[in-house]
């Protein structure tokens, strides 16, 4: 009788383990589908920035944008599951072509290669976001 007790004890404690991990796991995956988010939006400001704004405005949105990767990246780290290899690379070849301008002008070659890798960072994202964040 006292084995099945012991046996019943531990089966409710692995029990309550496994729903503590699995609602851990689901916080995770939340945090990190509304990073994505985030930088999406961030993508959105960028793009607008780099359409319609200064070089300094193009600028302050990289920053916000940068800030907003850095974030999902962190999320993304606590998720085995989800992968972003891809869009690093994307990522960074929009980071290359933003960097790349050099003095106060932002030619129309400039903005339009820096169209581009937003584009390709955005397909990317919505790759992650069709199917880790359904």
């Amino acid at each position: 009788m006292k084995n099945i007790i012991i046996l019943f004890a531990m089966t409710l404690l692995a029990t309550n383990m496994l729903a503590q991990e699995k609602e851990e796991l689901q916080q995770a995956n939340y945090e990190f589908c509304e990073s994505v988010k985030g930088f999406v939006k961030s993508l959105e400001v960028l793009d607008e920035a780099n359409e319609t704004g200064s070089l300094d405005d193009l600028n302050k949105a990289y920053k916000k944008a940068d800030k907003a990767w850095n974030k999902m990246e962190k999320k993304a780290a606590k998720l085995e599951k989800v992968e972003i290899k891809e869009s690093e690379k994307a990522y960074n070849k929009l980071v290359k072509s933003v960097n790349k301008i050099e003095g106060d002008v932002k030619t129309d070659d400039d903005a339009d290669q820096i169209n581009g890798n937003i584009d390709s960072t955005v397909r990317e994202i919505e790759n992650i976001l069709n199917v880790v964040c359904k």
